[in-house]
């Protein structure tokens, strides 16, 4: 029997399945036979059509099929996990940022930018991008993780180190994705990458970038 979930595309439905708010499943089944399905509990009936899901929340589904003699397959069990939840994150950097007396953010090249996600489900895509805005010459610096399915609720880590000839202004954008399609972004903007605070060099202004 095929389950097809309106986030993705049809497949052997595995012991527990991460769906996002929102979505419907359908049910398929090989000619002949009939689908009868319950949700959450109770009796199984005939099933035609998208079957919608309730809110957040754990779900057992229980899935048969039936000929036209009325006998019925042994029923199967799906567990699905409806999620709404983006992935919580937290991001900083080693050495950390530096407020000179200016009021300027200041880091030093080399500083390394850590990414650490969490999501009560599957952490699926971590991302960090950090780049000059006003240097259009300059290639941003990326990093990227495809976790390994592991314990619901671990944690995952990124890290992204800033190159030795880094400087001038820096942002940072972090995100990353759950089992759902649940995004999550943060990042870090105004500030100024170099070996000496940024009070001692000339800066342009946004209308001065190449």
């Amino acid at each position: 029997m095929l389950l097809t979930a309106s986030a993705g595309s049809a497949q052997e439905a595995p012991p527990i399945l991460d769906l996002p708010a929102g979505a419907e499943i359908v049910l398929e089944a090989e000619p002949g036979l009939r689908v009868e399905a319950a949700l959450g509990g109770g009796v199984l009936r005939p099933v035609d059509g998208p079957l919608p899901l309730p809110e957040d929340g754990v779900y057992w589904l229980a899935v048969a099929s039936r000929d036209g003699a009325g006998n019925r397959s042994p029923v199967r069990w799906v567990r699905l996990r409806v999620d709404a939840t983006a992935p919580e994150l937290h991001l900083n950097l080693d050495p950390g940022i530096t407020t000179t007396q200016g009021g300027r953010r200041w880091v030093m090249p080399q500083a390394t930018i850590r990414l650490e996600a969490r999501d009560d489900g599957h952490l699926t895509e971590l991302g960090i991008r950090a780049w000059d805005p006003l240097d259009s010459r300059t290639r941003p610096e990326e990093a990227h993780l495809s976790p390994e399915p592991g314990p619901r609720g671990e944690a995952a880590r990124l890290e992204l180190t800033l190159p030795a000839e880094a400087g001038g202004y820096l942002k940072v954008e972090a995100w990353a994705v759950d089992a759902a399609g649940n995004q999550a972004s943060t990042g870090l903007e105004d500030l100024w990458v170099g070996e000496i605070p940024p009070e001692a060099v000339p800066i342009p202004d946004a209308g001065d970038a190449p």
